[in-house]
């Protein structure tokens, strides 16, 4: 039956692949059974996007060691002739298919691309070992079809209905589907409308390509589902661009070449040169290695004459050219296909050693080789081959070559990092705008490791295991990812960083980065934080700290070891972190959370309860013996002589009983000890909220026993940071409140107690004499009545001697900064900004840094003059 005698594909009810079944000579047909399911599976949940289904037929193209791949696809192109095509169309110039590989195509979970005869007629390492890539089409269109040639003088043509394809009760397969298998020729195929269309819109010469003495093949999607709508031009080129690596492979997409993007930044590279620029001193350098003159020299090549670096062991010469980009070219999607980074050596034009970007040599800087590559011509390596395009062995000429590749890597580093310094000189900038934290230590690896990533899906946030997600950094959208990283490489004029501390679990990780809004957000509740949050001197350090640990993960990622063992070695390093901020406990709200966390812990609790007792101000002692106190806390009180108190804890998940609690043990440790009182803490009281009628009440006012709950000496012990609670206060209670209603008012009168908060009223004052400064005459004396304005303004009323009061200690810690002219008034001896730096450490206030900062933005930066 010829092709005039079949209705056009283009009429509606018939496909190209239906049409082709009914035309041409008939071969044996496939047999080919899959569970629908199975496709379904495969298809729309390892393939959720349009366009990774139309990049998998592109590996396929790049398996099948395709110089050219012509994508065509409607529903990017309105507006066009192409706009309206009933096919996606995928043609390459690969290996092709006769009946064998026809048949291997439906063999899901292997792949027979890798077999010794195949892989002998192709010149790339192939990708493809699972044969589900063309599964992904399901997700895309019901009907996909093969016309290909080996050139081996015949066309193939196979099509495959995926409605076809039932499952049986449990979701195995059914019945096998059986798919006609056809022998055409180039005017068949040019007398179907589509195919032809197909042909003019990507430049295919129909009648010169789609030939049986050529090799290739040309895929075609029909009956197209709801997802083939999604396809977005500028997203499929996006995607398309991404995968591609730097190699001989071009990619045309409606017509339009794709370039890599890996291609893209090799053009523009910052450093570029051929080893016949090899500098003198690198040569003497060389020749000192090698024990041999080397010279340069003009040879003839196809592209014209070449300078290039010769000896007498490599007479023939090395050339080529050697690049260093500004972006990384190392990793991402493309590295699925083959790496584009390191030495491509090439033995009278064949690649050899293709799997090692190293060739050889040791391990070299990895911020400059990740966006190094260096194509080598050298021609004196042909006798040395070992086999083809593995390797050259380790011959004396092989030896040689690999001293010459260290000089040029050295040269091209030396290069690179002379760009970076002329771009980041800092010499002619102000102090506003120097950059004192490099880029390059930053920026540019953090956008290097974002793009090498292998896992371009983007969006998943670091998890509390160790795994392949990022330990510390919160990964883009793959939408994003190229933006984001296009902005951290141009930090000409910086945006600074932004550090946040924020509550978080205890468990979670120290450090939250997100390289979109480049933002640092530290767990306040780590330990780490716990110990160093409280004040602004160590809180910068911690911001630093929790820098540094977010780039060690990025250089590890950027030094290529597997994401598991970087989370592996993190994991571990965040426990050194918390066991070394556990080891000295000194900051309150790192001794409030240790008090917190012993609830239910016996020893652990005695442990904290010591260690709280020394932050109020007691010299104390952690006993521990079952039969004596857990504790011992000693004052001394002037001029009452040294009181000396029994420390107890009583752990507990629950209420703890009376016998748990043991008044009279308790009494007993007291006498022992010959103390003056007894200061118990466990998490509650029984019959707390009965008053004296209370048994738990009774006992202590009879005991003598200060009944103090965990979380009023937490909150006590934290009040430290702002307030002027000393051992003396807690003291007074303990001799003198023992029932736990009797203590809980106390407490919350000790906490409430404006005189014990000098602290608090100083940094509004300080906050005050800020807004005092836009209005007030330029003189250098503020008076109190203008202070106690502004202070009412912000809602705080504070009686006058109280004022006067936190203004005279605020004085006092100013050092020299500020003089008490009387009560009332107060003399500048210096700016203000110098006054709140000096007055931190005591008043626990922000303030504006002595040097200008371009990477921290912690809300305080250099003063305007």
């Amino acid at each position: 039956m010829s092709a005039s005698d079949v209705a056009a594909p283009d009429r509606p009810g018939i496909t190209v692949g239906e049409a082709l079944e009914k035309i041409g000579e008939p071969r044996p047909d496939l047999t080919v059974r899959l569970s629908k399911e199975l496709i379904t599976l495969l298809s729309e949940q390892l393939y959720t996007s349009a366009s990774k289904a139309i990049e998998e037929l592109v590996v396929n193209s790049f398996d099948a060691d395709a110089t050219v791949c012509r994508v065509v696809v409607p529903g990017t192109s309105f507006g066009t002739s192409a706009a309206e095509l009933p096919v996606i169309a995928v043609y390459d110039d690969g290996a092709g298919m006769d009946e064998t590989g026809l048949a291997d195509l439906w063999r899901v979970g292997a792949s027979t691309k890798r077999t010794e005869q195949v892989e002998r007629i192709r010149k790339r390492t192939q990708i493809g070992k699972f044969g589900i890539g063309k599964l992904a089409t399901y997700a895309l269109a019901s009907r996909i079809t093969y016309i290909t040639s080996t050139g081996n003088g015949e066309i193939l043509a196979v099509s495959l209905s995926f409605e076809a394809f039932q499952s049986g009760p449990t979701g195995e397969a059914d019945e096998p589907v059986i798919l006609a298998v056809r022998r055409l020729t180039t005017e068949d195929l040019a007398e179907q409308q589509a195919v032809a269309h197909v042909c003019k819109t990507s430049g295919i010469v129909l009648s010169e390509e789609l030939t049986p003495d050529r090799h290739w093949t040309l895929v075609l999607l029909e009956e197209f589902k709801p997802q083939a709508a999604k396809l977005s031009a500028g997203r499929l080129r996006w995607v398309l661009s991404t995968a591609m690596p730097i190699s001989n492979f071009e990619l045309y997409l409606n017509g339009e070449q794709v370039q890599s993007r890996l291609q893209a930044r090799v053009d523009n590279a910052l450093v570029s040169f051929s080893p016949g620029d090899l500098p003198q001193e690198r040569i003497d350098r060389l020749e000192t290695l090698t024990g041999e003159q080397w010279e340069l020299k003009s040879f003839t090549t196809s592209d014209g004459s070449e300078v290039r670096l010769a000896s007498d062991t490599l007479p023939a010469g090395v050339g080529g050219r050697v690049f260093v980009t500004d972006e990384t070219i190392y990793g991402g999607k493309s590295t699925d296909l083959t790496r584009s980074h390191g030495f491509f050596v090439r033995v009278r034009g064949r690649l050899i050693a293709e799997d090692d970007p190293l060739f050889g040599l040791t391990p070299l800087s990895y911020e400059v080789f990740n966006r190094f590559r260096a194509d080598i011509e050298v021609d004196d390596l042909d006798a040395d081959l070992t086999a083809p395009r593995e390797g050259a062995g380790t011959s004396d000429r092989v030896l040689i070559l690999q001293h010459v590749l260290t000089q040029l890597y050295n040269e091209a580093r030396s290069r690179y990092d002379e760009v970076i310094r002329q771009r980041f000189r800092q010499g002619t900038k102000r102090e506003d705008k120097r950059q004192y934290v490099y880029p390059r230590f930053v920026e540019r690896p953090v956008a290097d490791a974002l793009l090498s990533s292998t896992q371009r899906t983007g969006g998943a946030a670091s998890g509390q295991e160790a795994d392949e997600a990022w330990f510390y950094m919160t990964r883009p959208s793959a939408e994003k990812l190229d933006d984001i990283a296009s902005g951290l490489y141009s930090v000409e004029d910086r945006d600074p960083f932004q550090f946040r501390l924020e509550e978080g679990a205890r468990a979670e990780r120290l450090v939250s980065f997100d390289p979109e809004s480049r933002t640092f957000t530290v767990n306040s509740e780590h330990e780490l934080a716990l110990a160093f949050a409280d004040t602004k001197q160590s809180l910068d350090l911690l911001y630093d700290v929790a820098v540094a640990e977010t780039l060690l993960e990025v250089y590890l990622r950027e030094a290529g070891l597997a994401p598991h063992l970087i989370g592996d070695v993190l994991e571990r390093r965040d426990g050194l972190l918390r066991s070394l901020a556990r080891e000295q406990v000194n900051s309150p709200a790192a001794i409030a959370a240790l008090l917190r966390d012993a609830t239910a812990k016996d020893r652990d609790l005695e442990v904290a309860m010591v260690v709280a007792a020394r932050a109020l101000g007691f010299v104390a002692k952690h006993i521990g013996n079952s039969d004596r106190a857990d504790g011992i806390a000693r004052f001394t009180d002037y001029p009452n002589g040294e009181r000396k108190i029994t420390l107890e804890a009583k752990s507990s998940t629950d209420v703890p009983s009376l016998g748990a609690l043991d008044f009279a043990g308790l009494q007993n440790h007291k006498e022992v000890e010959k103390a003056d009182g007894c200061l118990v803490i466990a998490p509650s009281y029984p019959g707390g909220t009965r008053g004296e009628d209370a048994q738990a009440a009774q006992r202590a006012v009879a005991a003598k026993v200060s009944c103090w709950t965990i979380e009023q000496l937490a909150q006590v012990v934290a009040s430290l940071a702002s307030r002027d609670i000393t051992a003396r206060d807690v003291l007074g209670i303990v001799l003198h409140k023992y029932a736990p209603e009797d203590v809980t008012a106390a407490v919350n009168a000790l906490l409430a107690d404006s005189a014990n908060a000098p602290r608090e009223l100083a940094v509004s004052i300080l906050r005050a004499l800020r807004v005092v400064e836009q209005y007030a005459p330029a003189d250098a004396i503020r008076s109190l009545d203008m202070i106690r304005v502004e202070l009412g303004r912000m809602g705080i009323n504070a009686p006058l001697q109280e004022a006067k009061d936190a203004l005279r200690q605020l004085v006092g810690a100013s050092g020299g900064t500020l003089t008490l002219l009387s009560d009332d008034r107060i003399l500048y001896n210096a700016s203000l900004e110098e006054v709140e730096r000096r007055t931190a450490p005591w008043a626990a206030n922000s303030h504006t840094d002595r040097h200008a900062s371009t990477f921290h933005d912690l809300g305080r930066g250099a003063p305007e003059v």
